[in-house]
Order: structure tokens, then C-alpha cells, then sequence
């Protein structure tokens, strides 16, 4: 073979492997894409459910986010 196949056949194995590492982020970066999300909506629909009482304090509101966070619910 010459220099030049083998040359091409070199970038060619790169260039698939490139393409691997570029799937693989992908991949990772939807699953961190997808856990901000699902933190987003449970903090959204725990600020929909204050809104809709009206009775707590602030402090009261903290604390349960707090231990929101402590359950990993967010």
C-alpha cells in the first residue's frame, strides 16, 4: 500500500473515533440537560403549590426546600 492509503485509512479510524467522543458528550450532556430539567420542574410546581396557599413564611419556605434537597427531591 502506499503512503498515501495508509494515510487515509489513519484519518479515516480518527475521525470515527472522533466521532465516538463527540456522541459520548452528547449523550452525557443530555443527561445533564435532563436532571436540571427535572430539578427545575419540581422546584416549579413547589412554588406553584406556595403561590396557591398563601400561608407560609418565608423561613418555612426555606426550610422545606432545604429539606427538599436533603430527600433528593430536587
Amino acid at each position: 500500500m502506499s503512503y498515501e492509503l495508509v494515510g487515509i485509512i489513519f484519518l479515516g479510524i480518527m475521525g470515527v473515533i472522533h466521532m465516538g467522543g463527540l456522541v459520548y458528550g452528547l449523550v452525557t450532556l443530555n443527561r445533564s440537560f435532563q436532571e436540571q430539567l427535572r430539578w427545575n420542574l419540581a422546584l416549579e410546581a413547589q412554588f406553584q403549590r406556595w403561590n396557591a396557599e398563601k400561608l407560609d413564611s418565608l423561613a418555612q419556605r426555606l426550610d422545606q426546600v432545604i429539606e427538599m434537597l436533603r430527600r433528593h427531591e430536587l
